[in-house]
């Protein structure tokens, strides 16, 4: 079983893998999703973080289903072909 620290540090780099991402994420997309404000609470942070980048993947996929209806189409039709 790993230890705490392990844990803790395993658990921050994701953090920061995840932030990075869903900031380069943001702005090539040209989103206006204002960061989260840091807090004296860890765990708030870490939730709103997650959030945060929820809310870039979620405008994203809602940019690229207006921009390729198509492409979602044939995918979930391909999909439900291969039940």
């Amino acid at each position: 079983m790993a230890s705490t620290a392990a844990v803790a540090a395993r658990r921050a780099q994701a953090l920061d893998r995840l932030r990075a991402a869903a900031d380069i994420a943001q702005a090539r997309g040209a989103l206006a999703i204002g960061e989260p404000a840091t807090t004296k609470d860890a765990e708030t942070d870490r939730i709103q973080w997650v959030e945060y980048a929820a809310s870039v993947l979620e405008a994203l996929n809602a940019t690229a289903v207006q921009a390729t209806p198509g492409a979602i189409e044939d995918s979930e039709a391909r999909a439900k072909r291969k039940r």
